[in-house]
């Protein structure tokens, strides 16, 4: 409550703090209350997303009118003071609809007009300020219909959110309500009880959006963006030829805090800057400019549809293709930068939301104003000590950020480029962590390869899942609160702030991004994650309890603990069933009992397109097999083999021989989940050949050889029979055991394959089998072999996952590397340079496979030192991580058994970073060897 005496208006939020001038105080005034209403209706759709867009209930409505038109027939006093407060008048009410209910509602919250009823109890009505508002009806919402809603009731609702009551709140509050409570009797949104009805909880988020100037069923409203810095930038400050601060809406790239405790808003700030950039012969080839080292404050601008000022708009993106690579770059339509070419200064700025680019001469250039720009970085520099908040390096937007915000005019006018600026200052942006000023780094990884690169985290956040400004938000404000439990623990979070965050959850795909970025990011805490979430699910929707579960569910599948997984994934389901993350693993667990069918169903359920793999597949074997007229003792004529009678015509499941290759395609989901999918990182980057180019490395990532590698040779098959076994038909399980010795020949084909089936010789035994070749895998053709596997089905042979089609030139050397014992990075390697000559990692550097080992004194006291400083991807084995593509990549390996540390990496460069911050987390481990082999080595030594 803003004040204590229903005679004297309530104070918006940010009014106490001293005005720069007089002339602007209404502006002032008039935004901060624009910005609270914004932020308050913001809450209210994030927080009941399953309650928007649902139609109202029709027969409260009739009744609505009902009562509307007696209480208009006999002068009610409480309808007369409503529908002057809404500026309505009794005309108004013979069609009493949707929109009318929810205005005369919207005046209780916000009087539209002078009700004209006694001042003091119209401003004990206005006193209700509007986080009162939002707490009473949250609370109201989540309790449902029946809900207490008198006028006691409603005061301690109100402030159930908010600090220690003010003396006298709570009867000022219920003094309030219950002028408010006949009117809302009178619409509907109460009982005769004072119960909330079905249709006061419609009414009620669609009445307060109102008041607050937004709509709660649009999906395209969203929080309005102001053109202003919060707590320093005032409406004057805004631009030289705006001094009315009326500038239009500007980009909105959100919030952050200065060093020295001041928040500015983004785009205002930013607005101001003047940015030049000399050209490259590539980003004029690509019509793409980089952002580092001149343009890094576009990292927090709007990354999609900037409008450009000539037209067309422009965003922030990835851009790469074979030759190229921009990590991150501005990229507009054809011509965007006109006639300009490599060499050429571009200047760009924001000017009302809308990017102008131009070309500037060297001679246009402020150079005078430039060494005073210089001097001013330099202090900047000095003054953050060159650190970041972390206690690493200082990064560039970083810098440009604290010295704008010292300065909004520092770079209002074309100078040299940033980067050039920064070189003359002297500013070493390239430092190295200070070790002894923070033992507890987290995400050690990222300062061995630069920025901790939020901008890729957030960027798979919005194209991966799809999130918009608001999602987003809420994907934001989820990982704060991981962070906070970690460091604070849940006591740290207030029940008004677990609301809110089952809100967020709530929202679509919410939940699915923050599990992709704390399970799948290098930084997963997955013990904080499912703290979190058992903390809100008692706070939240049905949806939001779901999302809830999904979390837990995630967490406890990253931990081993599956048969717990899939009892959370249940009671995702059971909160509400049509959450669509937990109809996905749903199927995932059904598929692997072998119930196809169910799976099937919660596949559609969960809306995966028709062409889905794990859709068609649980969909073939959901379907009975093909029958056609055969005698019980005939071969049966689905080609296993065996009598009819004891194959397809004996009803039940297929027989084993036919679900083999089923059983395969389960390990291979299994090697496809999040917790597993980093063993396949460096298998990619080395079958890939050529990682560097984007399509050959996804092309890798997505083929069936990368997860076969990974679950035979890379030893997830056997973790697959350890997590899954429980889970699998009893005869599929024990098949699956007798896998786990399947080495890859070099084959030959002597018959097919053709219908499913083929005879293959070992090139090297010369045995002979018969086998189903049941995949969708490439046939050798001419003089050519086949790198395959063959897997015992009970009845015969499968060819496995992963056909390697090899040339006659080279069957000598794949025997050879067959021969030599191969793990699975060794095999990767080999397929690599089948591919190309020169294989290079996704850095560009060359494919060397780099292994060094070290005897640490104390290994309990390194492996904490390691868990510090690295993500910890399992119990032994640490990660460092590489950023190419928007996405993060396992850099390197340190394994840790007994008193010996392996250090295992795919480039001599990698190999340099990694040891050196190997050795800084261990000082005292020394070097036991090393060696180092490339692609065209393996099997050669």
């Amino acid at each position: 409550m803003g004040s204590d005496h229903p005679g004297e208006a309530s104070d918006p939020p940010g009014a106490s703090e001293a005005l720069p001038t007089l002339e602007d105080e209404a502006d002032f005034l008039d935004e901060q209350w624009a910005l609270a209403h914004a932020r308050a209706a913001g809450v209210l759709r994030r927080h009941f997303p399953e309650a928007r867009g649902v139609p109202a209930p029709r027969s409260g409505i009739e009744g609505a009118r009902e009562r509307l038109a007696a209480a208009a027939e006999r002068g009610d006093p409480a309808l007369a003071w409503g529908l002057a407060a809404a500026e309505l008048d009794r005309a108004d009410l013979q069609e009493a609809d949707e929109p009318t209910l929810v205005r005369l509602v919207a005046a209780t919250i916000e009087l539209q007009g002078d009700p004209g009823g006694d001042p003091e109890e119209d401003s004990a009505v206005m006193a209700i300020e509007f986080a009162d508002w939002l707490s009473t009806i949250s609370h109201l919402l989540l309790e449902g219909p029946g809900a207490d809603a008198d006028a006691s009731a409603l005061a301690e609702r109100a402030l159930a959110d908010g600090g220690p009551a003010a003396d006298g709140d709570f009867d000022l509050l219920a003094y309030g309500f219950e002028l408010v409570v006949p009117l809302w009797q009178l619409v509907g949104v109460l009982d005769e009880e004072r119960r909330l009805t079905e249709l006061g909880a419609w009414l009620l988020p669609r009445a307060a959006c109102r008041a607050w100037d937004s709509d709660f069923d649009d999906p395209d409203t969203h929080q309005p963006r102001y053109a202003r810095a919060r707590g320093w930038v005032r409406p004057r400050d805004l631009t030289d030829d705006d001094p009315e601060g009326e500038a239009g809406e500007e980009p909105s790239g959100g919030t952050l805090p200065l060093r020295d405790g001041r928040v500015v808003e983004l785009s205002a700030l930013f607005g101001r800057v003047v940015a030049t950039h000399r050209l490259t012969d590539e980003e004029v080839g690509h019509e793409a400019l980089a952002l580092d080292p001149d343009l890094p404050h576009f990292r927090w601008v709007d990354r999609e549809d900037l409008p450009l000022e000539e037209g067309g708009t422009v965003g922030v993106r990835y851009r790469h293709d074979g030759e190229t690579s921009f990590t991150v770059g501005l990229v507009g339509p054809a011509g965007w930068l006109g006639d300009a070419e490599p060499g050429d200064l571009v200047a760009l700025r924001l000017t009302d939301g809308r990017l102008a680019v131009e070309t500037v001469a060297e001679a246009d250039l402020d150079t005078a104003r430039g060494e005073d720009t210089v001097e001013r970085l330099a202090e900047t520099y000095v003054a953050l000590g060159a650190s970041n908040v972390a206690g690493g390096p200082l990064d560039l937007p970083e810098l440009l950020l604290e010295a704008v915000g010292a300065d909004p005019d520092l770079l209002d006018r074309p100078q040299p480029p940033l980067g050039e600026l920064c070189d003359a200052a002297g500013v070493d942006l390239d430092g190295d962590w200070d070790w002894d000023d923070r033992s507890d780094l987290r995400g050690y990884q990222d300062a061995l390869y630069g920025e901790d690169h939020p901008d890729e985290r957030e960027l798979i956040a919005r194209e991966v899942h799809g999130l918009d400004e608001e999602r987003l938000a809420a994907w934001h404000e989820v990982r704060g609160a991981i962070e906070t439990v970690r460091v604070h623990g849940v006591g740290a979070l207030e029940d008004r702030s677990l609301v809110r965050l089952g809100a967020q959850l709530a929202e679509p795909e919410v939940a699915p991004a923050v599990v992709d970025d704390i399970l799948g990011s290098g930084r997963g805490d997955v013990e904080s994650l499912d703290a979190l979430a058992a903390v809100v699910a008692p706070h939240t929707t049905r949806t939001g309890a779901a999302a809830c579960a999904f979390l837990r569910a995630r967490c406890a599948e990253h931990d081993g603990r599956d048969a717990e997984a899939e009892g959370h994934v249940e009671a995702a389901l059971t909160a509400a069933g049509t959450y669509g993350p937990a109809l996905l693993d749903a199927a995932w667990h059904a598929e692997d009992r072998g119930h196809a069918a169910r799976a099937a169903r919660l596949l559609r359920d969960g809306g995966v397109r028709d062409d889905d793999a794990q859709l068609v597949r649980v969909t073939a074997w959901a379907a009975p097999a093909p029958r056609r007229a055969a005698g019980r003792n005939e071969p049966c004529p689905c080609g296993s083999g065996r009598k009819f009678k004891k194959c397809c015509g004996g009803g039940g499941s297929p027989p084993l021989e036919r679900r083999a290759a089923w059983l395969l395609d389960k390990a291979a989901e299994f090697a496809q989940r999040p917790r597993q999918r980093p063993s396949g990182i460096p298998l990619a980057e080395a079958c890939a050949g050529d990682a560097a180019d984007s399509s050959r490395l996804m092309s890798a990532v997505r083929g069936s050889l990368v997860a076969e590698l990974a679950l035979f040779e890379g030893g997830l098959l056997e973790r697959f029979l350890a997590r899954r076994g429980e889970f699998l038909p009893l005869d599929e399980r024990d098949l699956a055991r007798r896998w786990l010795d399947s080495p890859r020949r070099l084959i030959d084909p002597v018959a097919g394959p053709a219908d499913g089936k083929a005879v293959l010789r070992d090139a090297q035994s010369g045995e002979e089998f018969d086998a189903l070749w049941s995949f969708d895998e490439p046939a050798p053709t001419g003089d050519e072999a086949a790198c395959a596997r063959l897997l015992d089905t009970g009845n015969g042979h499968l060819v496995g996952r992963g056909v390697v089609r090899v040339p006659s030139d080279e069957r000598s050397r794949a025997a050879s590397v067959l021969a030599s014992d191969p793990d699975a990075l060794d095999l990767a390697l080999w397929v690599g340079s089948l591919v190309t000559s020169a294989p290079v990692t996704v850095d560009g550097d060359p494919m060397i496979r780099c292994r060094a080992t070290y005897r640490v004194p104390e290994p309990a006291a390194a492996g904490e030192a390691l868990s510090a400083h690295f993500e910890e991807a399992e119990p032994g084995t640490w990660l460092g991580r590489t950023h190419v593509h928007g996405a993060s990549w396992r850099s390197g390996t340190i394994t840790l058994d007994g008193d010996r540390a392996l250090i295992e990496t795919l480039s001599e460069a990698r190999q340099e970073h990694v040891q050196a911050a190997f050795l800084r987390a261990v000082p005292a481990a020394t070097s036991i060897d090393e060696w180092r082999r490339s692609a065209d080595q393996v099997g050669r030594d």
